[in-house]
């Protein structure tokens, strides 16, 4: 038993498992549940940059990449203090130690995204080929849910409820 110090007359115990318990406790605070992903040198990109997300969520490398080509999948929408602060309907969300980057598709005007539903395959910039299976071209985003209002040419739409807009895309 070590005595650490008096307090208004009477000694405070320690004891060695009071210790491994307040290591222990100590590890896990500095440890928690960040979230962090095994490559963070993009978490460091600014809103309206794009970044390249690799891997499923939970193991997800994140690097800059420059909008609108391959690599770049995601553009940063906003950051936050953590995942769960991130819009609802963001395409996906990085978090690491720090913060969270909340993103979306890196939708550009005329190009085509490929989308895959599978949930460990991440988006990518394709090539318009007819026929591709869930390659969608941007047709226009527009600031409404009211998927009427896309082009007559849209077949398809992404909404994004929390923030008032929808892609609209057909297939090419």
């Amino acid at each position: 038993m070590h005595h650490v110090g008096r307090k208004s007359g009477s000694w405070i115990r320690v004891t060695r498992g009071s210790l491994a318990l307040i290591g222990a406790l100590a590890l896990l605070v500095a440890c928690g549940d960040d979230d962090s992903s095994t490559d963070t040198t993009g978490l460091s990109a600014e809103v309206g940059e794009c970044v390249y997300v690799s891997g499923p969520d939970a193991q997800a490398g994140v690097e800059k990449a420059t909008c609108g080509i391959a690599p770049a999948n995601y553009k940063v929408v906003s950051k936050a203090p953590a995942a769960a602060n991130c819009p609802s309907d963001s395409d996906q969300t990085v978090a690491a130690v720090g913060g969270a980057l909340c993103l979306d598709l890196d939708w550009v005007v005329d190009q085509c995204m490929s989308v895959p539903s599978a949930p460990d395959a991440n988006p990518s910039h394709s090539p318009c080929t007819p026929g591709q299976p869930e390659t969608y071209r941007l047709l226009e985003i527009i600031n409404t849910t009211d998927t009427s209002q896309c082009p007559p040419a849209a077949t398809k739409d992404f909404p994004y409820k929390e923030r008032n807009m929808t892609a609209c895309v057909n297939t090419p």
